[in-house]
């Protein structure tokens, strides 16, 4: 990399006000910048990389460090997997091409991008079979060529025996141009044959890694997200560019690196969700020794979630594997709104209240405690919400699930559980009078039997 274009980037970087220590480490075809901000570091990051991103010739990958100063993954990552490595590469910048096109795909990078310059040789093989060459006497050739004779010639003195290696001089090899006119012997009659005429050199970047998986070989491609999309979105997007790109039968894409981990651990958390509504209602059962009264008091639930979809409606952060585990924290905090009140409410009503007047009674004299704790609870994430400092930015979305969560549910509960509540236990009333009043007239009619 010039040294124009890293003081340049350097010079940009020191300008953001964010900036509070700079590390730069460049080479001929790179430059790392390592900094160090005071605050809201995914703030300072898009525009840092707003204002680089039409440097030329650069290809621009910012990313927060974790703990201990190692990289953080990129929020999306899928491999391509196959055999051929031309074919993967296609189709690879086939879709990053399409990413690129997309602004909300931010430091789109490939496994391949990076390597070193290399050559590589197209031999015509039908001219070099017409002059009875094969391919393996080329890449015998050649390698003799760069590194002198396979076999050591043994050369014998007296006593002493000592291993020759044939090689060029440095001064016929130091250039791509002079191997090219390297003569070639030919089978036929035993003449020479340039190199150049029966083949031709082509100059690539070599691929930085070479990943295989299950046999094949697989390139990553990986990308992070601005906060208008989200994981769905991005997966959709690669699965359309990807069958655009019109791939080779026995190519195939799937997911990788944060993004696996984010599948993987999305169909744990849900089993995991599953499993908390069916302890909760335990609980609750065992606890009230009733099974309709912890029905209602999970129905706080469902109304919880209106609070998590409206909050990142308002916030516009996407779901993320932060945002669920923070829903499967706000199923154990719903339930202990409705659980004050509805214990209250059943303690009035052993005491002889009635429906009703226990539901004003409780929900006028719980209505203190249950605002108390709910603030308590929102007040403490507060600060998750608002910082970006760090990864405790992707923490916002956990943060958000509670405190929108919980504090919908609060407002609900203090109406709905109330009138549900009534409208239960006035229709169990019923039942259980209209039984009374069926069974007093099957003794009356009894009575009257045993009269005549």
């Amino acid at each position: 990399m010039s040294k124009d274009i890293a003081n340049k980037m350097e010079a940009v970087v020191k300008a953001d006000p964010a900036t509070k220590d700079i590390n730069v480490i460049a080479s001929k075809s790179a430059a790392t910048i390592n900094v160090d901000v005071k605050k809201d570091t995914m703030k300072a990051m898009n525009r840092v990389r707003e204002k680089l991103k039409d440097l030329p010739n650069v290809t621009l990958a910012v990313s927060p460090q974790k703990a201990g100063g190692r990289l953080s993954q990129k929020d999306y990552s899928f491999q391509i997997e196959g055999d051929d490595p031309q074919e993967l590469n296609r189709i690879a910048n086939s879709i990053m091409n399409d990413m690129k096109s997309q602004s909300w795909f931010k430091d789109v990078k490939s496994s391949t991008e990076g390597g070193y310059p290399q050559a590589k040789l197209e031999v015509d093989r039908v001219k070099a079979e017409s002059y009875g060459i094969t391919v393996t006497d080329i890449t015998q050739m050649l390698f003799m060529t760069a590194s002198g004779s396979a076999n050591p010639i043994d050369v014998t003195q007296s006593t002493e025996t000592l291993d020759v290696v044939l090689e060029l001089e440095k001064n016929q090899k130091n250039s791509l141009n002079k191997i090219m006119d390297l003569e070639i012997k030919k089978l036929i009659k035993g003449t020479y044959v340039r190199l150049g005429d029966i083949a031709t050199m082509q100059y690539e970047e070599s691929a930085s890694t070479i990943s295989t998986e299950n046999g094949k070989r697989i390139v990553t491609v990986g990308a992070n997200l601005d906060k208008s999309k989200g994981f769905n979105d991005a997966a959709t997007f690669i699965q359309q560019s990807f069958k655009k790109a019109n791939p080779a039968e026995g190519y195939k894409i799937g997911v990788a690196g944060q993004a696996k981990n984010q599948s993987e651990m999305g169909g744990q958390i849900k089993k995991d969700l599953l499993l908390a509504i069916v302890l909760i209602y335990t609980v609750l059962a065992v606890q009230l020794e009733s099974f309709i009264l912890p029905l209602m008091i999970m129905t706080t639930l469902p109304l919880s979630m209106i609070g998590v979809i409206l909050g990142l409606a308002i916030t516009r952060v996407q779901l993320s594997m932060f945002v669920m585990i923070g829903i499967l924290m706000l199923f154990g905090m719903a339930v202990n709104n409705a659980i004050v009140m509805l214990d209250f409410v059943a303690g009035l009503r052993k005491k002889g209240w009635s429906i009703h007047d226990a539901l004003v009674e409780a929900c006028g004299s719980r209505l203190r405690p249950i605002l108390m704790t709910t603030l308590t609870t929102v007040l403490g994430w507060l600060p998750m919400v608002f910082s970006s400092k760090g990864s405790s930015g992707y923490y916002q979305g956990m943060a958000i699930a509670v405190m929108f969560g919980l504090s919908f549910c609060t407002i609900l509960t203090l109406f709905f559980t109330p009138v549900l509540y009534s409208l239960v236990e006035e229709r169990k009333e019923r039942k259980q009078k209209e039984k009374e009043e069926k069974r007093r007239q099957e003794k009356e009619e009894e009575r009257r039997g045993y009269a005549k």
